[in-house]
């Protein structure tokens, strides 16, 4: 994530006046999966704030990082603030420098780190994308293989007893039955209306946000709001995609 800090290294790498304690402080990868206590979205400010790793400072003697699974943007935040002290520049301008200019999609209006991106159909289609390159665009190479793999979804478990969520940092695995097939079934390859390998992610508006990484397929719908059919409509929307990618299968 930064290069002198591996995801494995507690945000006191970074902020000093953090404790070494890691009972309470968390690691950049709690911060990105939602293992790091904290909750909220954008509180107090978010990442625009200044000084909001002193506020979350202030209460770290009381945070349990590691112990569950809380979704909260407060860790991408305070994540944002490391990067900021690392690169010696804004949030925002990371954003721009390293991800938005390469990618030549223009101005996205941002409310914070963890959330309020205003993209277009387009511009959300060239991250998906990305993504579906593992991490290149055009003749541009992002990031490596290896770290690409470091992003997908894994059973949080493994790192935390007790915790059954499976995260991964910035996307979940997305697994769509077949219809007529029961929610409480196993998903075996030929149950899933997709790849067992499809990772995105939701949104309170119902934009859709799909990468099959097996067969290389991207789905992007944007929206503000859900309709009052939403719930109907879009299971529809996605077997049509299924059938168009294969109407044999």
């Amino acid at each position: 994530m930064f290069p002198d800090h591996a995801l494995a290294d507690s945000v006191a790498s970074v902020f000093p006046y953090y404790p070494q304690d890691p009972r309470h402080v968390p690691t950049f990868r709690q911060c990105l999966t939602h293992m790091s206590g904290l909750s909220g979205h954008g509180d107090f400010g978010g990442c625009r704030n200044p000084s909001l790793e002193n506020i979350i400072l202030n209460g770290i003697d009381a945070n349990e990082a590691g112990k569950t699974y809380n979704y909260s943007g407060m860790g991408f935040d305070l994540t944002a603030k490391a990067m900021e002290i690392v690169a010696g520049k804004s949030w925002r301008r990371l954003y721009e420098d390293n991800l938005y200019v390469p990618l030549e999609i223009g101005d996205v209006p941002m409310t914070n780190a963890s959330a309020g991106a205003q993209l277009t159909a387009r511009q959300l289609a060239i991250l998906a994308q990305w993504w579906a390159n593992r991490g290149s665009y055009g003749n541009l190479q992002f990031i490596s293989p290896a770290t690409f793999e470091a992003l997908l979804p894994q059973p949080l478990g493994d790192r935390y007893p007790g915790v059954t969520e499976i995260e991964g940092v910035g996307n979940h695995w997305r697994w769509f039955l077949k219809t007529g097939m029961p929610t409480e079934a196993s998903l075996p390859p030929e149950k899933l209306l997709f790849g067992s390998r499809m990772i995105g992610h939701g949104s309170l508006g119902g934009t859709i946000f799909l990468i099959d990484l097996d067969q290389d397929l991207v789905i992007v719908q944007l929206r503000r709001n859900c309709g009052p059919r939403y719930e109907q409509w879009c299971p529809k929307f996605l077997q049509a995609v299924a059938q168009a990618v294969a109407p044999d299968g």
